[in-house]
């Protein structure tokens, strides 16, 4: 059972499934990707807006893409389930996608 969520772990469960579909986005609610990390349906509050809130930093750090239905954008604080539930098409970026394949690239640093 899940008490936290890693950032690397949900990397990897989104890269694995856009592998499984040709490496389109993840059609599937940030919700049911969610439960399928965990194997389970997550009833934790807490957990909820923890898998929520990875997902904003992995946006925030460019490493994932992800839409949100306008009707649901607004309750991101106030109902983070229903959020997650009309969370669609995550998808890697390519940094993302090397960070959860544990890629490093090293680019000379600026002058």
């Amino acid at each position: 059972m899940h008490t936290r969520w890693d950032d690397i772990e949900i990397l990897r469960a989104i890269d694995a499934l856009q592998e499984q579909l040709g490496g389109g986005p993840v059609s599937a609610s940030g919700r049911e990707v969610m439960n399928g990390i965990a194997g389970t349906w997550v009833t934790d509050p807490a957990l909820i807006s923890g898998f929520a809130y990875e997902l904003d930093l992995a946006c925030a750090a460019r490493l994932l893409t992800f839409e949100v239905a306008d009707h649901a954008a607004a309750h991101r604080t106030q109902n983070t389930d229903f959020f997650l539930q009309n969370v669609r098409n995550l998808a890697l970026t390519i940094t993302g996608r090397d960070r959860a394949r544990g890629r490093v690239v090293q680019v000379p640093l600026p002058d």
